[in-house]
């Protein structure tokens, strides 16, 4: 089991229970995002095939791609600030791919695990949340392979950090289950000494001297500011992104153990919140969605479960995309419109379908989703050159 899906099993509740599976969402094909590949853009594109997952880079003029990785696993795949490289998770390690380069850079990073989506401040700096000991706290981490934890304690998990311009937001549980989002300052001139003491301590040990740097294993990050509490106990929240640093969203549903025994589906709910004129924050459920639990739990899965299948929105738009199984338990896109409420389905298939949600790129948006023969919208083939020939549908925006 991959590091992402059992983080999502974590927090995100799909583990425990039945489920029910159609037999032939074996293979998916759905866009990440653009990156620059020999002076040109190509859009990263994910394959999996059963439980093989592989990267390919596709050219979404000539509609030709070819495989961006080899030996290696590309689950939470994101593409650093550069877009001339990608960092995956790959057997508890965070892995660094630049394009130009043959072999990606490890970072070992133990005694941490169970990696969150790994987010670049720019190429050399990041942060995300990951498992130590029994508890998920947030760190912040260099591409040298220092890490340097932002979170104190052990009786809370924290995750889905966000990061905006110098504010910090994040998911805080605790064992009681109660789920709080709250905002801080993101410690960056904290970060900037503990890593000059760490290059200190290391001339040091070079040079045979004794060191007066003592590891420092508290965290941060500096008294908080709870914006939202969820204090149903039957509900959990996930997802956490931030539009910026007055706007954000979030996915409430179900916990675990409160999951109908037979339910086909999962619902969820998508929570806008913001800070109006007088400088509070209000919160509003904009809209609900319903995902099929065969691809977030079992054999046929979707590799990366519930992180291609969330709600996106491209820049300042106030469209907000979202995938939801129709009657026939289809998986359809739509968008929704925060101005007046309004709901459009994008995607206008009468065959069987599953889309998952979009990726933006010059003015477009594609989305992938399910390979079959009934959807002639998303199509892949194997060359006599080896390379592949593969169509992604798309809409104008």
């Amino acid at each position: 089991m991959n590091y992402f899906f059992k983080h999502i099993v974590f927090f995100e509740l799909f583990l425990y229970f039945p489920f029910f599976t159609y037999g032939h969402y074996t293979e998916f094909l759905y866009p990440i995002g653009p990156i620059e590949y020999e002076t040109t853009m190509k859009i990263c594109v994910l394959h999996q095939q059963g439980t093989y997952l592989e990267l390919l880079l596709w050219d979404p003029v000539t509609k030709k791609a070819f495989k961006g990785l080899s030996h290696h696993t590309p689950a939470g795949l994101t593409i650093l600030p550069s877009k001339k490289a990608f960092s995956f998770i790959d057997y508890q390690r965070i892995r660094i791919k630049e394009v130009a380069k043959k072999s990606p850079k490890t970072l070992d990073l133990y005694p941490l695990y169970d990696f969150n989506l790994i987010h670049w401040i720019d190429d050399t700096h990041c942060y995300c949340s990951a498992r130590e000991r029994s508890h998920y706290h947030l760190f912040h981490i260099t591409a040298q392979g220092d890490f340097f934890r932002l979170t104190e304690g052990d009786t809370f998990d924290y995750t889905y950090p966000q990061r905006v311009g110098d504010e910090f937001f994040y998911i805080k549980r605790n064992s009681a289950g109660k789920t709080t989002i709250e905002q801080t300052f993101y410690p960056e001139q904290a970060i900037k000494e503990r890593i000059v003491s760490l290059c200190e301590e290391l001339e040091n040990i070079k040079n045979n001297e004794p060191s007066a740097y003592s590891k420092v294993t508290e965290g941060l990050l500096s008294p908080t500011e709870t914006i939202y509490s969820c204090d149903e106990s039957d509900k959990n929240l996930s997802f956490l992104t931030m539009k910026n640093n007055s706007e954000g969203f979030f996915l409430k549903h179900i916990d675990h153990p409160f999951i109908e025994r037979f339910a086909k589906t999962m619902k969820f709910e998508y929570w806008r919140f913001w800070k109006n004129n007088e400088k509070k924050w209000q919160n509003e459920c904009l809209f609900c969605f319903e995902l099929p639990l065969s691809l977030l739990y079992g054999e046929k899965r979707l590799y990366e479960s519930g992180l291609r299948l969330c709600p996106t929105y491209n820049g300042n738009d106030e469209l907000i995309y979202y995938v939801d199984v129709d009657g026939h338990g289809f998986l359809d896109l739509y968008y929704y419109r925060i101005s007046d409420h309004a709901i459009k389905k994008i995607s206008q298939l009468s065959s069987e379908h599953c889309f998952f949600s979009p990726c933006f790129y010059e003015g477009k948006m594609y989305f992938g989703g399910m390979l079959n023969e009934e959807n002639s919208q998303l199509k892949m083939e194997l060359t006599t050159f080896g390379e592949y020939q593969i169509d992604i549908p798309y809409v104008e925006i």
